[in-house]
Order: structure tokens, then C-alpha cells, then sequence
């Protein structure tokens, strides 16, 4: 092979190199970006499925609650109106009494009053009945009993008694919420009471059941919801390393696949806010990312 020509296949093959070694960068800097964001937006993707199926499921579970409490409220308003109507029969039983002289209606008046005291049902529940001026004539704790009742106002600054004898005058029941102490525990609670008209004795009769029992309920269930969850999510993974949690309205850790409990308000980055408020500030943006 000649000289010249060894020259030239040299030059040949440098050209071929030096092309090479030029285009290979720009072949990278064109491609492997492109690649690396398409593949984060698969991932993106994905995972944005993965929380849309976990949020739908919260969603849905928080909706069921819910739908117990009311659920449970409306069958205590029931039970609460069965509970009195028992106390409607007992008066229609002694207004026979008095019908066919074997009592005076002031004995049976007493009679009726002296069986509401004794009555106790679910968590220590009662019955009371008070006269048209909102002057209690029976009730459990002798603290009110036959004592007026007509200023009496709960914590809220309501007043309680009140209002509930004009309802049943006017429409002869009614359902109310107001503040009252419990009879066992003194603690205060919202309470949810039925009262109901009995004119011909001249007095209502009412009773009530304390809305924390529902909620303390409500409560354990959604303990449960939350205990499924965990098991759930725990080792479910999106785009080979990340995870799924939950923190709540106040910045608590719900779900975490470490178990962390407490507080995710407790980490703050860079001096900033809380990485809780921070995570429920980025939700309500169009994009909903956080880094």
C-alpha cells in the first residue's frame, strides 16, 4: 500500500473518530434528557393514578362515616320519640284510672311524674317532665328537680328549657340541641333531646341523648378506616422508590409506611413552615407538586 494512500484512510478514519466524538454529546444532550423526562412523566403519571385511586378511597370512606353518624343520629331521634310515646301510654293508662275513680288525677299526676324519675335507659339516659313556666317537676338530679328552670342557659349562653316547652305547646314535639351536663360524669356534652306536649296534665316530658356517644363512635370507626389504610398503603410503592401517606388538616401523619406518628408539622425545612401546611398548600394549587 502506498504512502499517500495509508495517509489517506488515516484521515478517514480520524474524520470518522472526531465526527463521532462530536456527535455522540449532541446525541446525548438531544436524547438522554428527552428520555429521562419522558420517563418522569410516565412515572408522574403513574403515581398520580396510584394517589387519584387513594384519595377516591378516602373520600369515599370519610363519606361513609358520615353517613353512619347521621344515620346514627336519626335513630336516636326515633328511639328518643318511642322512648316518650311509652310515657304517653302510661299517662293514658292513669287518665283511666282517674276516669273510672280509683285515683285522683293528683294522685295519678304524682304517680306518672315518680315513674319518669326512676326511668334510666342506654348510657345512663333519663326522662324529665316540666311544667308550662319552665319549672321542672321530675327529674333525676336533685339539683333541678322541681326547681325553675325558666333562666336556666347552657354553656353557650342559650337558654334551654324555655324554648323546648313553647315548641311542644305550639306543635306538640320537637327535637333540640343544646350543652348539659352529664348525670354520672358532671361533664359537659352537646346533647340532642325530644320533647313532647302532654295537655292534659300540663306539663311536657322530654329526654335527650348526648351527641359525643355518637361521635366517641364515630370515632373508633374511623380509627378502623384508618388502621385498613395503613395496612393497605404500607407497601405500596410508585415509581420504584416513593410511597403514599396521609397527613391530616392539622398537619398530622395518618398514614405513613415508617409508622410515623405524630406530628408531620414537626419537620421544617429550611427554617420554613410546617412540611404539613406546606403539603396542604401545595393540594390546592393548579399543579399540586411540592420538592
Amino acid at each position: 500500500m502506498s504512502p499517500f494512500r495509508s495517509r489517506l484512510l488515516w484521515k478517514a478514519f480520524l474524520s470518522v473518530v472526531l465526527g463521532l466524538a462530536l456527535w455522540f454529546p449532541l446525541f446525548y444532550w438531544l436524547t438522554v434528557p428527552l428520555i429521562n423526562r419522558l420517563a418522569y412523566e410516565v412515572e408522574e403519571k403513574a403515581a398520580r393514578n396510584v394517589l387519584n385511586n387513594v384519595a377516591e378511597m378516602v373520600g369515599q370512606s370519610h363519606h361513609d362515616l358520615l353517613a353512619w353518624r347521621q344515620s346514627a343520629l336519626d335513630a336516636h331521634r326515633r328511639e328518643l320519640k318511642n322512648i316518650v310515646l311509652v310515657i304517653d301510654s302510661w299517662a293514658k293508662e292513669l287518665e283511666g284510672e282517674v276516669a273510672a275513680g280509683r285515683r285522683t288525677r293528683p294522685q295519678a299526676r304524682q304517680e306518672l311524674l315518680g315513674r319518669l324519675r326512676q326511668v334510666r335507659y342506654g348510657n345512663n339516659d333519663y326522662l324529665w317532665a316540666a311544667d308550662y313556666r319552665s319549672l321542672f317537676l321530675s327529674h333525676p338530679d336533685a339539683a333541678f328537680d322541681r326547681r325553675d328552670a325558666s333562666a336556666l342557659r347552657d354553656s353557650q349562653g342559650r337558654l334551654v328549657l324555655p324554648p323546648m316547652v313553647e315548641q311542644a305547646r305550639k306543635s306538640g314535639e320537637g327535637y333540640f340541641s343544646y350543652w348539659w351536663k352529664r348525670l354520672d360524669t358532671g361533664h359537659e356534652s352537646e346533647k340532642l333531646s325530644y320533647v313532647r306536649d302532654f295537655p292534659a296534665w300540663g306539663f311536657v316530658v322530654g329526654t335527650g341523648v348526648y351527641i359525643d356517644d355518637v361521635d366517641q363512635e364515630v370515632a373508633r370507626r374511623r380509627q378502623a378506616m384508618t388502621t385498613d389504610l395503613r395496612q393497605h398503603l404500607r407497601k405500596m410503592e410508585t415509581a420504584g422508590s416513593g410511597h403514599v401517606f396521609i397527613v391530616d388538616g392539622r398537619g398530622d401523619t395518618v398514614v405513613h409506611p415508617d409508622g410515623l406518628p405524630g406530628d408531620a408539622q414537626g419537620a421544617r425545612p429550611n427554617g420554613g413552615d410546617g412540611l404539613g401546611a406546606r403539603l396542604v398548600a401545595a393540594a390546592q394549587r393548579p399543579d399540586k407538586t411540592l420538592f
